[in-house]
C-alpha cells in the first residue's frame, strides 16, 4: 500500500458564556498537527477524542496524544511491559466506565491514566490480536482470529468466550453489531458475515448469505442503529 501523506486539521468549538448560547456566533479555531508538530508518523489509522477532550490519534508508528497544548508520543519500548505492545495502532476507544482501549498488531492494551503507562491484556500468557470492540452489559467484547473475549468490569480480567476449532473459522471480525438480546452479528470482510450467540457460546457462519459469494464489504454500513433492518438487507441481497 501506498504511503498517504496527510496532515489533521483540529477543530475547537468554543461558545461564550455572557450571552444566552442561542445568540452567540461561534468561533472556530484551527491548529495543523503534522511531523513537524512532533506527531510520530503521517498515516493516521485512528483518531479518539476521549472524555476530557484530549486527541488520542494512532498510527502505523507509534501513538499520540494532544491535549490542546502539547503533542505527546507513546512508542513502544522493547522489554518494558507497561508501553505500547505494538507502535502499529489499528484502533482506539474508549468503554463506558471511561477506560481507554489501543489495539495494535501486536496486541491490545488499557491506558492507565494515573501512571500514564499502558497495561497489555493477555490470555495464556501471550497478548491477544483484537480487530473489533463491542460495548456489552457488564464490559467489552473483543474479537479477532479465530477467538472472542469479554472483559469483565466487574473483575478486570479477560474472559474467554470462543476459541476456533475448524482453521476455516481463523478469520479477523472487522466489526461488531448487536442484532438482538442474544446474538452479534460480525463482519468478516471478505469470508461472509458470522452469528454469535451471547448466551451459548456458539458461532455460526451465515450460509445464506456465502453461499452466492456475495461478499460485501461492510466498513461503514454495520452500526448500532441498523439492528434488525441490516438482517433484512443480508436475506434480500442472498436472494437476488
Amino acid at each position: 500500500m501506498n504511503k498517504i501523506l496527510f496532515k489533521i486539521y483540529l477543530l475547537s468549538f468554543f461558545i461564550g458564556i455572557a450571552q444566552p448560547i442561542w445568540s452567540q456566533s461561534p468561533y472556530y479555531y484551527y491548529k495543523q498537527l503534522g511531523i513537524r508538530e512532533g506527531l510520530s508518523q503521517s498515516k493516521v489509522q485512528s483518531v479518539l477524542n476521549d472524555h476530557r477532550g484530549y486527541l488520542w490519534i494512532g498510527t502505523e508508528a507509534g501513538l499520540n496524544c494532544y491535549d490542546r497544548d502539547h503533542l505527546k508520543q507513546y512508542l513502544h519500548q522493547p522489554g518494558d511491559e507497561k508501553t505500547l505492545p505494538s507502535n502499529n495502532i489499528t484502533f482506539i476507544a474508549e468503554d463506558s466506565l471511561c477506560n481507554l482501549w489501543v489495539a495494535t498488531m501486536g496486541g491490545i492494551c488499557l491506558y492507565d491514566r494515573e501512571n500514564d503507562n499502558f497495561r497489555t491484556l493477555s490470555n495464556g500468557g501471550k497478548p491477544i490480536y483484537v480487530a473489533s470492540y463491542l460495548l456489552v452489559e457488564g464490559g467489552v467484547l473483543l474479537s479477532g482470529s479465530g477467538a472472542i473475549y469479554k472483559y469483565a468490569y466487574a473483575t478486570n480480567k479477560l474472559e474467554p468466550l470462543y476459541y476456533a476449532q475448524d482453521p476455516a473459522y481463523y478469520t479477523p471480525f472487522w466489526q461488531m453489531i448487536r442484532f438482538d438480546d442474544e446474538n452479534i452479528l460480525l463482519n468478516s470482510r471478505w469470508h461472509g458475515i458470522y452469528s454469535f450467540n451471547m448466551r451459548t457460546y456458539e458461532l455460526k457462519k451465515i450460509e445464506s448469505f456465502t453461499e452466492k459469494k456475495l461478499y460485501l464489504h461492510l466498513s461503514g454500513l454495520l452500526s448500532p442503529s441498523l439492528g434488525k433492518r441490516l438482517w433484512q438487507r443480508i436475506v434480500l441481497l442472498s436472494r437476488r
